[in-house]
């Protein structure tokens, strides 16, 4: 999907215009009011007090909304009044957007100062979201009939000043984006097309574009590595597992490398522990671990981030058949631990810890781990918030600053000892899931400590926020903004 996006200002003619839908602050109808391509409209726009009433404008443009939520609330946008308005303002661009038959969005920032942090943050947070709104599933390509226009979308400025100085955040925002919309993609598409094998491949052609280093191992060679758990868990299909590893040089200078681990389950149907048809569903999702982080590699490349990042993922598919594992089959590990699976629905902390293994292998500066690992994660902190566990204290507080910036919210789950008699098997080492039922996110993530060795470690439990759901179920791209954010602030702190 080819993207495209605009940035125009008020004071210089805009062909666009008059094709588009227009979003605006009441806050700013003062300036608003001065611009002459308003001037007609000056009487009209005061007249309206409800924020969400169009006002047909032709031939200055097609429809013009006023946010609901005046972004002064929205500055302070570490507080949580700040995060309920930008959620407001989100609900509400989604809504109109897909109500719009314009063919263009445009939306103002005009009135933020770019010389202030909060409001570059806060402009930041609009874009990527109003942007992400320029993908939909129809862009697959499966959809054969009654296709919608592609819309196009831009961010008006208040003159040539404010956007040369903003374009270098604003080609930021677009590569961010870009990640997102790459890795909605992969995790939107149907499971009979991204298989394992699929995947692989795809990332072969990937790297060679883009000059990379990549390694991929196939069921066979996973055996051969001691990768024993994501061979097990995969060789219940006849679509077989794959390992692929990525690596980008961005500062051959510095030592310090960041390694993201991700799980890439294309289809789960609980192997021989069946999901229900309805648990079942929504089961091509459980890559977007692995799509994510996919999406977060392709920012990078963009940004030419000075970081060295290795992309570990584990592609397979979770199958019932007599190849598949068994509950209380015991695996040995690449980390030569041996685990009970007492249930072969707890297939991705699996996979993940063999590659959490592989990795730490490697002596990272941080070991993270991105999954769509519970569910009960979701009846924990719902869809807004992605779990979190580490061993490190700075790293935690790393995420917890990156996700203060970008508003993809986390919430640090417990981590210590006394979780060790969930994972505690009377026959192997580990068990992959607690016999009580109880604590299971955090047994989960508990579980992946095992297997880092010594490495700074975090792990981000995303099943409740790598989907949106208010308008059907799709991929989100989440929380790429957050990862990104995160090596952005180390390339900073270096300087």
């Amino acid at each position: 999907m080819k993207l495209s996006f605009l940035s125009a200002n008020w004071q210089e003619y805009n062909p666009y215009l008059s094709q588009s839908t227009l979003f605006v602050w009441r806050s700013n109808l003062d300036y608003l009011e001065t611009l002459p391509i308003l001037a007609s409209l000056k009487t009209t726009l005061e007249r309206y007090t409800d924020n969400t009433v169009s006002i047909g404008l032709n031939p200055v443009c097609e429809n013009i909304y006023f946010l609901p939520e005046n972004p002064g609330a929205c500055q302070q946008f570490i507080s949580k009044q700040a995060s309920a308005a930008l959620k407001t303002n989100f609900e509400f661009l989604r809504k109109k957007i897909r109500e719009s038959h314009s063919s263009i969005i445009f939306i103002d920032v005009s009135l933020f100062d770019i010389n202030k942090i909060e409001d570059i943050e806060l402009i930041k947070q609009l874009l990527i979201e109003v942007y992400n709104q320029s993908y939909n599933l129809q862009n697959l390509n499966y959809k054969t009939l009654q296709k919608n226009p592609i819309k196009q979308f831009g961010a008006l400025f208040k003159d040539n000043e404010q956007q040369n100085t903003f374009n270098p955040i604003y080609q930021e925002i677009i590569a961010i984006v870009s990640g997102m919309i790459r890795s909605r993609q992969y995790s939107d598409s149907p499971s009979n097309y991204i298989t394992p094998e699929y995947m692989a491949f795809e990332l072969k052609s990937y790297a060679k574009k883009h000059c990379l280093m990549i390694n991929i191992l196939n069921s066979k060679d996973l055996i051969k590595q001691n990768l024993n758990a994501l061979h097990a868990v995969g060789k219940g299909s006849h679509n077989l597992p794959y390992l692929v590893e990525l690596s980008y040089q961005g500062n051959i200078n510095s030592i310090e490398s960041y390694t993201f681990v991700g799980k890439g389950i294309t289809f789960d149907t609980g192997g021989l522990w069946l999901k229900s048809g309805e648990g079942m569903a929504t089961m091509k999702y459980d890559m977007c671990g692995a799509a994510v982080l996919i999406g977060l590699l392709d920012t990078v490349i963009q940004m030419k981030l000075p970081v060295n990042l290795n992309i570990i993922l584990g592609f397979a598919e979770n199958m019932p058949t007599a190849l598949a594992m068994r509950p209380g089959d015991i695996v040995t590990m690449h980390s030569k631990h041996t685990v009970e699976i007492i249930n072969t629905d707890a297939e991705g902390r699996l996979i993940l810890a063999d590659m959490l293994s592989y990795a730490a292998n490697k002596n990272p500066t941080y070991l993270i781990d991105i999954a769509t690992l519970t569910g009960a994660v979701v009846k924990a902190l719902g869809y807004d918030i992605s779990g979190m566990m580490s061993n490190d204290a700075t790293l935690t507080e790393k995420f917890i600053i990156a996700s203060q910036q970008t508003q993809d919210r986390i919430w640090q789950l417990p981590y210590d000892e006394s979780f060790l008699k969930q994972v505690k098997s009377q026959i192997a080492d580990f068990c992959n899931t607690p016999s009580n039922n109880a604590a299971i996110c955090v047994s989960a993530g508990f579980f992946l400590s095992r297997f880092i060795h010594n490495c700074k470690w975090l792990h981000l439990d995303i099943s409740g926020t790598a989907l949106q759901r208010d308008h059907g179920i799709y991929a989100s791209g989440r929380p790429i903004p957050l990862l990104y954010q995160f090596l952005k602030n180390q390339t900073l702190e270096k300087q």
